[in-house]
């Protein structure tokens, strides 16, 4: 069974008419249909390699590679409209970057030490994007994972996954903060202190989150480029027995600093 995402919240949804008659989105309905999202989307994983190793939690081997196949295709879908947004002042690069995006083969992502790299991206593209300014002059641009930076240096750890685009590209966070907030650190183990900061946000902000549904998984600054202040995010896994690095996941920032 695949858990709920926030990008399955009518809040995040694409206008039908803007997604519903492109060759892709007809070719990603049947594939949808017949169970195997993702081929011929250049998705490069056959069977042994996906059983050594992205899909190792399903117990057989077809449900395996259906499941990962669908979630190279939500993972794409995802990144292209995290570009689409930081790119609305220059339709013509975010059509280019998210053409290429679509080319791209899909791996498993590599297996990096650190707490920082838990919570990354579980899918890697093949191709690169180089650097490219977006949105209020941050920088955008794809090694392996999406990176997002308050210039165009992108730091390697700047990376972003699909919790943290989806929160920082929502419209109600981007009127707040007047622009789409960008990394500017690591993500952490959550402290005692960051635990009793997260439940008043949580009461006070986000009031629709049932605290019973999350648990907090790691902290990460934010930084808004036109001001200079710098926020902290709460990122979060839906189950509170589940501290796996999966989809399943929100990002809650603080307002005030």
């Amino acid at each position: 069974m695949r858990l709920p995402t926030i990008l399955t919240d009518p809040a995040y949804e694409t206008n039908s008419t803007e997604t519903e008659r492109t060759p892709h989105s007809n070719r990603r309905h049947f594939l949808k249909t017949m169970g195997i999202v993702g081929v011929g989307a250049g998705i490069a994983l056959t069977p042994t390699q996906l059983l050594a190793g992205g899909a190792k939690s399903y117990s057989q081997p077809a449900q395996s590679y259906a499941a990962w196949l669908a979630s190279c295709e939500d993972w794409r879908t995802c990144v292209q409209r995290f570009v689409s947004i930081v790119s609305r002042g220059n339709p013509r690069m975010a059509k280019w970057i998210n053409n290429r995006l679509e080319a791209s083969e899909i791996h498993e992502a590599p297996d990096y030490s650190g707490f920082h790299y838990r919570y990354a991206p579980l899918h890697a593209f093949k191709l690169k994007i180089d650097r490219a300014e977006v949105i209020c002059g941050n920088g955008f641009m794809v090694d392996l994972f999406p990176y997002y930076g308050v210039d165009c240096t992108c730091e390697s750890d700047y990376d972003l996954n699909s919790r943290e685009m989806v929160r920082l590209s929502n419209d109600r966070e981007m009127e707040h903060y007047n622009c789409v907030l960008a990394p500017a650190g690591l993500r952490e183990k959550p402290d005692r202190s960051d635990h009793s900061n997260y439940r008043a946000l949580r009461a006070k902000h986000y009031k629709n989150h049932n605290p019973e549904d999350f648990t907090l998984a790691y902290t990460r600054p934010y930084r808004s480029v036109k001001t200079g202040k710098v926020y902290t995010g709460y990122g979060l896994n839906y189950t509170k027995y589940d501290d796996s690095n999966t989809s399943s996941g929100d990002v809650l920032i603080t307002k005030d600093v």
